[in-house]
């Protein structure tokens, strides 16, 4: 067999086209830090590095979820603690009130107290973290008590 001009001429084009793909293969793994860029760089190596990315996707919202309910866990505690000041005021005002020795008008001041606590008691049950109310169950997009005149009302969900 005869080796011709344009057979060595498209051996050596080539070998520098294949020399030339290596080497952007190599500043590419350089340029990103990275030894497998594509599935067809190293298929099993690929998978890895796809579970892998697959956990720390996991892990980040197990990390999201975590930090939300400590958020919610907060926000109640701290309402529990305005509930209990509340109802301890109250407590204090009402021995207060019982032992037949204010005036009407002190123990008219006194219900006004109560009265505004029970406004505060509202508030706290309307408690709220990023726009959902803490103690409206699954429905906490709306305020959970409303106050009329006396009366309280609870339009949450009963579930949890």
């Amino acid at each position: 067999m005869r080796i011709t001009n344009n057979m060595i001429y498209s051996g050596i084009v080539s070998n520098a086209q294949r020399n030339l793909q290596r080497v952007d293969s190599a500043q590419e793994d350089i340029s990103l830090g990275t030894m497998v860029n594509r599935a067809s760089d190293d298929p099993t190596g690929f998978s890895n590095i796809m579970e892998i990315h697959g956990h720390l996707d996991r892990n980040n919202q197990y990390d999201r979820n975590i930090t939300d309910g400590l958020s919610w866990m907060t926000q109640a505690e701290s309402s529990f603690d305005d509930a209990t000041q509340a109802l301890q005021t109250v407590r204090e005002k009402t021995v207060q009130a019982s032992n037949g020795t204010l005036t009407e008008q002190e123990t008219k001041a006194i219900s006004e107290e109560v009265d505004a606590m029970l406004d505060q008691m509202v508030k706290v049950g309307n408690s709220d973290l990023g726009g959902k109310y803490i103690f409206a169950g699954l429905n906490n997009a709306y305020p959970p008590f409303e106050r009329n005149g006396d009366i309280v009302t609870f339009s949450g969900d009963y579930t949890a």
